[in-house]
């Protein structure tokens, strides 16, 4: 297992274990799969976050605009502020990925590829 995978776990499992205590595992995955979303789809947003040259409070203040217009959550929003924080924004996609498969474990649910 790479490095970034080991930390997209890690930082997954933390938000797996917010989700528990507050009863919206669920929720949070839905939340977490529309944000990985938007930076999938927004060569513009993507741009301006893996830009070194913009400044942490200017990505910080679009971040914002985008969550707040999506609707996203207080916890969705507070872990995107950590991952720029600790510039690890690139391991979003992962994150959410094992998100989902930490999420399914813990529901007893099993996913197979065909």
């Amino acid at each position: 297992m790479s490095s970034s995978s080991v930390l997209a776990r890690r930082y997954a499992k933390a938000l797996l274990g917010l989700g528990l205590e507050n009863g919206g595992v669920d929720h949070l995955g839905v939340e977490l799969r529309e944000v990985a979303l938007a930076f999938g789809s927004s060569s513009e947003l993507r741009a301006v976050v893996k830009n070194p040259a913009v400044p942490s409070d200017a990505k910080r203040r679009v971040l914002t605009a985008v969550l707040q217009k999506m609707k996203a959550g207080q916890t969705v929003s507070n872990f995107v502020g950590v991952l720029l924080d600790k510039k690890r924004l690139d391991l979003f996609g992962d994150i959410q990925v094992a998100y989902d498969q930490l999420a399914q474990e813990q529901s007893g649910k099993a996913s197979a590829t065909v």
